[in-house]
């Protein structure tokens, strides 16, 4: 975190400004990152197979669950730190950012447990009973509850970096993972052969991007 705030923009720039320097990266990044699922799918679908496609879309709630759990504690974060940041009380926000990372692990350590214990039987019951999907469900899942801590604190910190008014730079940043990540997906699947591991790679890039 900075240790003082007049660089930040959001504490000297004009309201209009500051509205458009802090929307076009938010729309251009979420269209982008659209794109990123459909091309996922087509990849996932054209050279894995119409079974794996089905397992990772009856899944997907789950982690939909994952992401909306670690931008709870991002969001909750970015609303005190912001304030404390405007307000120039440094020492306070460092406490809340800090206080934060123990919240997200403590949450990712038991999204682990429960899934370690109660994991396959609920893929086995989303997927109807049927085998071929549900192992591959659950090892779609699986990549992504175990890479849960990677993943809270990742957004975590672009989105305090999105408080101290570095907007620019995570909109740069984001539209290179997201590339990367396409071309990463491209590369697990058709070349590799290994359309599972690919979902690490998936789960870590959303968090990772400064919008949603």
């Amino acid at each position: 975190m900075q240790t003082a705030t007049p660089a930040n923009p959001y504490l000297r720039d004009p309201i209009p400004q500051t509205f458009l320097k802090t929307a076009l990266p938010i729309v251009l990044l979420t269209s982008v990152n659209g794109l990123l699922t459909v091309v996922d799918a087509i990849f996932l679908g054209a050279f894995v197979g119409p079974d794996a496609l089905t397992a990772v879309t009856l899944v997907f709630p789950v982690s939909m669950l994952l992401i909306a759990l670690a931008t709870m504690v991002s969001t909750g974060m970015t609303s005190i730190l912001a304030r404390q940041i405007g307000a120039g009380r440094l020492d306070e926000a460092r406490r809340v950012f800090a206080g934060a990372h123990g919240l997200a692990l403590g949450i990712s350590a038991v999204l682990i447990a429960v899934f370690a214990a109660f994991g396959w039987p609920l893929v086995v019951q989303i997927t109807g009973g049927s085998q071929s999907l549900a192992e591959m469900g659950h090892l779609f899942i699986s990549i992504s509850i175990y890479t849960t801590p990677i993943g809270f604190l990742l957004l975590l910190h672009s989105d305090a970096l999105r408080s101290e008014g570095r907007v620019g730079f995570l909109a740069i940043t984001g539209l290179l993972v997201t590339f990367a990540n396409m071309a990463f997906n491209y590369g697990l699947i058709v070349w590799a052969g290994m359309p599972s591991v690919r979902r690490c790679c998936r789960w870590l890039a959303p968090t990772y991007l400064p919008f949603r």
